[in-house]
């Protein structure tokens, strides 16, 4: 596995493959969560927005508000 470089001033922690990623407070109080491997799944959620951003894996139980695709690859459209 390749290292994650880590800004000091963030939080992060990953959990059966899903990162939760706290921006830095100079870039807003949101949290990312969620998993992208190249050609398998990629989806992320963002609580704060309840917003989802991709949906090629189940990243959350919670149901957002919106969902959003960056392109209709089924790695990252798949759980619609």
């Amino acid at each position: 596995m390749f290292p994650v470089h880590t800004p000091p001033t963030s939080e992060w922690l990953c959990s059966h493959g899903i990162l939760s990623w706290k921006f830095p407070p100079s870039l807003g109080s949101y949290t990312l969560i969620g998993r992208s491997r190249a050609a398998d799944a990629t989806s992320l959620y963002i609580p704060e927005l309840d917003i989802l951003l991709d949906c090629g894996c189940l990243v959350t139980t919670a149901h957002p508000s919106s969902i959003f695709l960056t392109h209709t690859h089924s790695d990252h459209c798949l759980d619609i």
